[in-house]
């Protein structure tokens, strides 16, 4: 991932806190390796967005089916074209995912990704990457939780 995208994603949580910020990662493959080129931030519609997160459908249906301006990205099996690699949202508490979060990631399959980033006035954000793949396997085996480690590039 590249250092000014990562650090402008990151500062951006400041804006949402104390409520639950969310969205999704735009990027491509190279040989096996996911590159993230962008974040699109979707609004946040839980009933209670202070311990829960909730996109709404018509936000997801735009960014599933037109190419998102914010990110410059289009969805596209194109290698060379940015496509949605995972799902993001913020938490209040440690990076692990909820109860919630398991219930909610089962209608998600298909994403290759899962990022949690535990988000607190004042203290430096913690980051957990979580191959949906292997936080499904966990949830059917009791196996714990395994994270895919973040790269920088220069």
């Amino acid at each position: 991932m590249n250092r000014a995208i990562y650090k402008t994603w990151i500062n951006h949580f400041k804006n949402y806190l104390p409520e639950e910020a969310c969205g999704f990662i735009y990027g491509y493959w190279d040989e096996g390796e996911a590159i993230v080129s962008s974040f699109v931030w979707v609004p946040n519609v839980a009933d209670n967005p202070e311990h829960s997160f909730q996109m709404g459908p018509a936000d997801i249906m735009r960014l599933l089916e037109d190419s998102a301006p914010e990110s410059g990205a289009s969805i596209s099996r194109n290698p060379n074209k940015a496509f949605i690699i995972g799902m993001f949202h913020s938490h209040p508490g440690p990076p692990v995912p909820s109860t919630e979060d398991l219930d909610g990631i089962r209608l998600w399959p298909q994403l290759p990704t899962y990022w949690i980033v535990s988000c607190t006035a004042g203290i430096e954000p913690d980051i957990a990457v979580y191959a949906v793949s292997t936080l499904l396997t966990s949830v059917l085996t009791g196996e714990p939780f395994g994270t895919i480690p973040l790269s920088f590039d220069a």
